[in-house]
């Protein structure tokens, strides 16, 4: 600062010394011009420090390690499992197995099916009715098992299936049998059986179809009788008859002369729901009124099995279709093949015949009641026979 103030006291005198040269008329002697005065140096402070991460782009942060690119891992495939094709069977009962009426029932087999998927048993009429269906509990072997009591509802032919379903029920396999549902009739109070027709039997359109049977406390003391066609699901023809109670029945029903082919024999009381509901369908082929089978003959009484005296007069009766001059001939032999009677019936429009015959005396043993058609060898013959046993005729008892 003293530096600064010296150089400046100087300026000012050499400019008052001009100034009085001016003024005195002498001339101005040429002073040596002085060296600019020099910068003198300043302290050179050192370098303020910049705070990390100020001036940089936002986007980059100096403190955070720069991301490097990951890898994406693809995650190991997983096996699907494959889809299993479901199968079952029944290896326990046989087939055409007798299931008593009333009675517990072990059924049993192997499966293949998801475990998601259940095994049930189901119990049908061959008109498709269920009834009952059970689930059974599969074990670790693949084995299945159950048990149920056979429902008293049904009687003669029906099917016992055994069913895979999926979660929604839906049926993915099934294995069927054949079974005989049987009364014990000094077990139930209440009952259906069907004797005739039997499974298969050929009934023609135009004529009539026979049956009988027996039935135990039936509800209104009513039967129905119904021909059915379409999986005997639609009916063709229906008959009611009335009852005195329980006992043996019998009954004649016409067969429309428009169907044929596969059909069912129906009898039942009450119904259908009902608790007492009783309901027996029959498989039977429907043949049309002409055709190179639409020939036949059946005897309906006496039944089969039944007993005669010697001597005794007895009635013959049945049906038969498209019979050769609308004659049946019918004929009793013994075991040994000796004829012992022989009989002539003519049928009615509807193809019932019905006639008288008499045993002769001293005959006694097994026979055989033959009813036939046509003559043996030609398209039109047909022929049925049944069993009977010839007791001894009666002593007459003398008189007084």
């Amino acid at each position: 600062m003293g530096r600064s103030k010296s150089l400046l006291l100087l300026i000012l005198l050499l400019l008052a010394a001009g100034c009085q040269n001016a003024d005195s008329g002498t001339p101005a002697v040429d002073l040596p011009t002085q060296a600019a005065a020099a910068l003198l140096p300043t302290e050179t402070l050192p370098p303020t420090s910049t705070p990390v991460g100020e001036g940089l782009p936002p986007t980059r942060t100096l403190t955070t390690a720069t991301p490097q690119p990951t890898r994406a891992i693809t995650p190991a495939p997983t096996r699907t499992p494959a889809p299993v094709n479901a199968i079952v069977n029944i290896t326990v009962p046989e087939n055409n197995a007798q299931l008593l009426i009333g009675q517990s029932v072990n059924v049993g087999g192997l499966v293949q099916r998801d475990t998601a998927q259940t095994v049930t048993v189901a119990l049908l009429t061959i008109n498709g009715q269920t009834l009952l269906e059970v689930e059974a509990p599969v074990a670790e072997n693949n084995s299945w098992q159950t048990e149920f009591t056979v429902p008293p509802a049904s009687s003669g032919p029906a099917q016992l299936q055994a069913l895979v379903r999926d979660a929604a029920g839906d049926i993915l396999a099934r294995d069927v049998l054949a079974v005989t549902l049987v009364v014990d009739t000094s077990t139930l109070s209440q009952y259906l059986v069907v004797s005739r027709p039997v499974a298969g039997f050929s009934v023609v359109g135009g004529y009539y179809l026979y049956f009988d049977g027996l039935a135990g406390r039936p509800t209104g003391n009513r039967l129905t009788l119904t021909i059915l066609t379409d999986n005997c699901q639609v009916a063709q023809a229906t008959q009611g008859i009335p009852l005195n109670g329980s006992g043996y029945w019998q009954a004649f029903v016409y067969v429309p002369n428009n169907i044929s082919g596969p059909g069912c024999a129906m009898v039942s009381f009450g119904e259908p729901g009902a608790e007492d509901r009783w309901e027996v369908s029959v498989p039977i082929d429907i043949k049309p009124p002409e055709g190179p089978d639409s020939y036949g003959v059946m005897i309906a009484g006496p039944p089969p099995g039944g007993a005669l005296f010697g001597g005794q007069s007895f009635t013959i009766y049945g049906t038969a279709y498209n019979a050769r001059d609308e004659l049946v001939q019918i004929t009793i032999s013994l075991a040994d093949g000796q004829s012992i009677a022989q009989a002539t019936a003519a049928t009615d429009d509807f193809g019932y015949w019905e006639t008288t015959i008499t045993v002769p005396f001293g005959a006694v043993g097994s026979a055989t009641l033959n009813a036939f058609i046509g003559q043996a060898g030609d398209e039109d013959y047909a022929s049925t026979e049944l069993l009977l046993e010839i007791l001894p005729a009666p002593t007459p008892t003398p008189g007084p």
